[in-house]
Formats: structure tokens, sequence, C-alpha cells
């Protein structure tokens, strides 16, 4: 992998940075796992199944990530053989779909912001087809140890951090416009949000032949008319007030630089290679703890086709 990729335009990047070293913080194995993040969404494959990393010689936010990170690394002198030895971790993961998936994709014509892709076992995603069941899973289930990395995630909250040295000012009466400065924040200084637990149906708005083995899934269902499905559930009995759809808002939590009204569609930048659009249901009734949902859509396969390993 070319570690002098982005070199010929990251320079200035680095000089930047140096003067705003929001990674300074990050323990050695906090910085290690945020390169390993930021490989995830540039990895790709050659059509016989091998990984690249060909992606970071792309001029896109994840580059000028990646130059930070670099910079962040020359300055505690970690070297590049530090930083080509994380890239190679990625590169050597076993990924042994990822050929098949790619195979079993072959042409197809994929439409985007219209068409998606649900991944899950192959007997749920017959049912799915052919009954149109479809479960609604309460978010908070997703923050479960037992699930894999590429699943498991807090979907009620997202944090954001400051480094010290942040000034921090409160409203002392609600609509005053009168602030008082806290003086003395010492360390990064964290932001939550949190939401009330919700229920989500998660598709992706991209096909990537290594979310099989990510999932540990052996099918997938492509839906070429995302609208169409809304349609259809919309007028199905939930068990909530509201029902949202759209693409999830990936977001950087020591350089935040979007926006989105809904928790529900923040998440962590380590995901965003997954590309994921969701369906999601708020104000449930009755209110939490909440358990799984399911509806019955009817034959679906007019709109959808069943792809299997």
């Amino acid at each position: 992998m070319a570690l002098s990729a982005v070199a010929a335009y990251s320079d200035d990047w680095r000089t930047q940075y140096a003067k705003s070293r929001y990674l300074e913080f990050l323990s050695i194995d906090e910085l290690r796992k945020r390169y390993v993040d930021l490989l995830d969404n540039v990895l790709a494959f050659h059509p016989d199944g091998r990984p690249h990393l060909q992606g970071m010689s792309a001029d896109t936010g994840w580059t000028r990530r990646v130059a930070d990170l670099w910079a962040e690394a020359d300055l505690r002198r970690h070297g590049r053989h530090w930083l080509k030895d994380v890239e190679q971790s990625v590169l050597d993961r076993p990924y042994a779909n990822v050929k098949r998936a790619i195979e079993v994709w072959g042409d197809r014509p994929f439409t985007p912001e219209r068409d998606i892709i649900k991944y899950g076992r192959r007997d749920h995603m017959a049912d799915l087809l052919e009954r149109g069941r479809l479960r609604l899973t309460p978010a908070l289930s997703y923050d479960d140890p037992s699930l894999n990395a590429a699943i498991r995630d807090a979907e009620l909250e997202f944090s954001i951090f400051f480094p010290p040295g942040t000034k921090l000012r409160v409203e002392l009466e609600p609509g005053s416009k009168v602030f008082h400065d806290i003086p003395g924040i010492q360390g990064l200084l964290k932001h939550s949000n949190r939401c009330e637990d919700y229920y989500v149906f998660c598709a992706s708005a991209i096909f990537d032949p290594r979310a099989f083995d990510e999932f540990g899934y052996d099918a997938c269902l492509l839906i070429h008319n995302c609208e169409k499905l809304i349609e259809l559930i919309k007028v199905q009995p939930v068990p909530a007030r509201s029902i949202s759809a759209g693409s999830t808002v990936y977001l950087d939590p020591y350089m935040p630089h979007r926006k989105t009204d809904s928790i529900q569609l923040m998440k962590h930048f380590r995901y965003e290679y997954q590309r994921e659009w969701r369906i999601f249901w708020t104000d449930p009734l009755p209110p939490p703890p909440l358990q799984p949902f399911f509806i019955e859509l009817g034959r679906i396969s007019s709109f959808c086709e069943l792809i299997t390993l």
C-alpha cells in the first residue's frame, strides 16, 4: 500500500493540523482504532476478492482525516512502520465470502436513492420476499455485547468530544440570553445526545461484498423501489406514533462537521462504509421497554429479488 498516495496534497493539511492537534489526547490504542475505522471506509476489493486500499488515493473527506492521523503519528514519532502495520492488519482480515458475493451479484443494475439492500439470513430474506414479513427491531437491542462489531452500536446515544481549553458557556435562565463562562475545564469535554428507544428497520444504500462476512449473513434482498416499500409499510398497524426514513449521517466525534436534527440518523463514522438506510418509528405505544414487532406486507417479489451465496 502506498503511504505516499496522498502525500502530494496532504502537506498543507499536515501543517494546518499541527496548529490544532485534535487527536493529541487519544491513547495509542485509540489512535490505532481510529486509523482502522478510517481504513474500513476506503477498503475495497478486486474482482478476484483480494482487498485493497486504493481509495486512500482519492481526495475525499476520509483523505483529510487520514492526513491528520499521519501528522499525529509523525508528531508522536511512530513512523511509517506503525502506519503500515495497521494497514496490513486490515488487509490480512479473512473475507471468505467476498469473491462469491462478487460472483453472485454479477452485473446487476443498481439505482442510487431508489434501490436498497437488506442483508440477512437466507430463511429470513426468503420470508421477507414471499410474505413481506418484516421485523421492527428495538434500537436498544443493538447495544448488545454478543453482537459482532459491524452490527453492535449504542443507537440511543451519540457523543462528540471537544479538546481541553474549549470554552463552555451556559445560559443562566432559559431564554434570558445571559451567559456565564465555565472556567478551568480539564481534559476532553464530552457532549452526548440521547433519545428514547424506538423501532428500526435497517438496510443499505449500496452493495458491498464484504457485508456477508461482516454481518455473518448468507443472503440479501435487493429492493428496487424503497418508496414503494415505505408506502406498503405506512398502512400497517404499528405500535408507534411517527414513522420516518432516510440515509444515516456519519459523524466524526472529534471533528463533527455535519448536523442532523434526528439522533436516530446519527452514527459514528466507523460505520460509514455500510451506507445505512433506515426506516424508524418513534413515540412507541406502549412506551419502552420495547419488544420486536413483526408486520406482513404480502408478497413483494414484484420489486425485489433474493440473492444468496
